[in-house]
Parts: structure tokens; C-alpha cells; sequence
């Protein structure tokens, strides 16, 4: 008899789990999660991206992160309270406010603040890609994050120019080299990533003049600093050379030829 009734009341319980309302619910988390996917898995490229992180950091791929994980929370939290505390009819009316149009209307606020987010989100990476693609293609040697770059570049190149490097497997092991995160860095990975090697490759050959010989432009210290480093620049014309001369050209760290330009 008491197990014939506690079959029974985990029957009715069940039954009360399994209703329409759990259902949509449910329907809508799942909706919001896919949704959400490309987003996140695209943010989390970006985090994994060395040359994104260089140029941009990883500020926007977290906030993206962090704001859809926080919309998937509240329409948790919104579609529980509906679920503990709505009210099956409004006193005086007799209409329930317990029904689908109501989860539908939830759900359909949800993905509207969803897109809304989206569309916030994205214009900044809209307006920091168009700043860098027109930095890279007009302004690599004069301002900006690709000014540092190109700079250590050029000095690394000239490095490697030496008939005393030329022979060697990486510009790391020739005299003058010293690391200098995040440029050496930043450097070495996109060689061995994309196949390339140089920067700022098509500047007028006059542009290297602006860069004083037997001034350091690379420093040991981690931090990003515009000030003078530690390598000197001995060899001008074989820089500019290996910097921005024709045919191919040989990789910093490694013993390879490459045709292309980092910037290009």
C-alpha cells in the first residue's frame, strides 16, 4: 500500500516536472546556448589568435565572453522566478498569466537583447580592424604599434644581414640579439605561422633614413617602451636591403626563404 502511494507521488511529481512549461523553457535555453555558440567559439579564436592579441589585446573577446555567459544566466534566473512566483490567473480577470505567450514573449525579449549585445560588441572590432588594415597599408613606418614594429624588424633584419649571421639558423644566436617582448615575440610567431618574414617591406627606401644609425631600438625588458633598447644598427644599406630589396628574403629565426611580407 505505501509503495503503491510513493510510485504514485513521484508520478504526480514527474508529471508536474514534465509540462508544457518546463518544455518551452527548456527549448529556450537550448535556443539561447546555440546562438551563443559561434559567438563564444569565435571569441575564443581571438583569445588563442597571437596576432589579434598583439594588435588588439583581449579585452573585447572577454567582454564578449563574459556578456553572453551573463545572458544565458538571467534568463535563468528570469524564467525561474516566472516559475515559482507567476500567478496561474490575475485576480478580478480570471486570464492566467502561466501560458505560452508569456515564455514565448521571455524568450523573444532574450534574443532581442541578444542581438542587441552583438551588434554593440561588434563595432568596436569593426572600428579597430579598420583602424589597423589602414594603418598597415598607408602609416606601417610612422605611427602606431606597426611604427614599433617595423622599427625592430628593421634592426633585426640588418642583424641578419651580417656576414656573420647570414649562416646561422636563427638571429637569435648572432651577436646584438636580445629579446624584447612582446616585437621578438610577436616576430618569430607570425613567421612560423604564416610563412613570412619582414615588415613595412613596401616603405620608400628615404623612410629608413628617419631611424639614426647607431641608435638601440631593442630592450630586455618585457614591458612595451617607445625609448631607445640595447641592439645597434651598423649596416644601413643592408637593412634597407633585407628589409624592403626585391627577391626573397631570409627568415629571423630560421634558415628559410620567403618571398612574402608580413604586412602584405
Amino acid at each position: 500500500m505505501y509503495s503503491g502511494k510513493a510510485d504514485l507521488d513521484q508520478r504526480s511529481q514527474l508529471d508536474r516536472f514534465l509540462t508544457y512549461e518546463t518544455f518551452y523553457i527548456g527549448l529556450g535555453f537550448v535556443t539561447l546556448c546555440a546562438l551563443m555558440f559561434v559567438p563564444i567559439w569565435n571569441a575564443v579564436a581571438l583569445l588563442n589568435s597571437a596576432n589579434y592579441v598583439f594588435w588588439f589585446g583581449r579585452y573585447t573577446p572577454l567582454v564578449i565572453i563574459t556578456v553572453l555567459v551573463c545572458i544565458v544566466f538571467l534568463y535563468i534566473v528570469v524564467m525561474s522566478l516566472y516559475a515559482q512566483h507567476a500567478r496561474d490567473s490575475k485576480p478580478h480577470t480570471g486570464h492566467s498569466v502561466r501560458n505560452e505567450q508569456t515564455i514565448f514573449l521571455v524568450g523573444t525579449i532574450f534574443a532581442t537583447l541578444l542581438g542587441f549585445c552583438m551588434m554593440m560588441l561588434a563595432m568596436p572590432l569593426v572600428r579597430d580592424t579598420t583602424r589597423l588594415g589602414n594603418e598597415l597599408s598607408y602609416r606601417c613606418s610612422v605611427d602606431g604599434e606597426a611604427r614599433q614594429l617595423f622599427e625592430y624588424s628593421y634592426v633585426l633584419h640588418n642583424i641578419r644581414a651580417h656576414p656573420l649571421c647570414a649562416n646561422k639558423d636563427s638571429v637569435e644566436h648572432c651577436r646584438g640579439y636580445d629579446d624584447a617582448p612582446p616585437y621578438t615575440d610577436f616576430l618569430k610567431t607570425i613567421e612560423s605561422d604564416y610563412s613570412c618574414t619582414g615588415f613595412c617591406h613596401q616603405v620608400n627606401p628615404s623612410a629608413f633614413l628617419e631611424i639614426e644609425e647607431k641608435t638601440t631600438f631593442l630592450s630586455n625588458k618585457t614591458k612595451r617602451s617607445t625609448s631607445p633598447g640595447l641592439l645597434q644598427v651598423d649596416d644601413t644599406a643592408a637593412a634597407s636591403q633585407a628589409v624592403a630589396g626585391p627577391g626573397t628574403r631570409k627568415a629571423l629565426f630560421s634558415s628559410t626563404q620567403f618571398r612574402a611580407s608580413c604586412d602584405s
